[in-house]
């Protein structure tokens, strides 16, 4: 282990990099970031500067691009009402953050959470209309959930997930799609 922690300072290597010239240096650079990408608990992203996995940035642009387009081809071709096109788009927009919600970094978890508990109470209202509850009891329960998701769903998702884990999967994506399509369905 003691080898492998001197090949990664390149303190072992001191004199052969002199000797060896930037052919010999480019083979040390190499085997440096084999020898990282072994030991690493999940393998680094990037090759020759081509980067293999999407960051945060990359995800909201492309998914606000898509749901741009996605809200216009609602609007023009299918003739869904403007109202519901934007909100769609919208939607597609904010759940590029969705993929990065285990980051390491906090602020796509931070922003989703925050999103979610803001809108998933307004969202609530007319469901829990139809079960003829008092205005007091209707906020409680939105305040509630709120709090549920904004402390309680933040603190489990902090804790017990790991960047490019689970939740950065297209089958994640897909449990997603069928509980919203379950909770949105009339």
């Amino acid at each position: 282990m003691r080898n492998l922690e001197n090949l990664l300072d390149g303190s072992a290597c001191s004199e052969k990099k002199n000797a060896l010239g930037e052919k010999g240096q480019n083979r040390l650079d190499f085997r440096k970031n084999i020898f990282r990408q072994a030991s690493s608990p999940l393998p680094i992203q990037q090759a020759k500067g081509f980067r293999f996995m999407a960051d945060f940035v990359t995800h909201i642009a492309t998914s606000t691009v898509l749901g741009a387009g996605y809200g216009a081809a609602a609007y023009a071709w299918y003739e869904v009402p403007l109202s519901t096109s934007l909100l769609a788009g919208g939607l597609c927009s904010v759940c590029g953050m969705l993929p990065d919600l285990d980051s390491g970094s906090g602020r796509p978890l931070r922003e989703s959470v925050a999103f979610a508990a803001a809108v998933v109470p307004m969202m609530l209202l007319e469901r829990l209309r139809t079960f003829s509850l008092s205005s007091e009891l209707l906020v409680l329960i939105g305040a509630g959930s709120y709090l549920l998701i904004r402390f309680g769903l933040g603190w489990l998702l902090r804790h017990f997930t790991v960047h490019r884990g689970m939740f950065h999967s297209l089958p994640v994506a897909g449990v997603f799609f069928l509980l919203a399509f379950l909770l949105a369905s009339g």
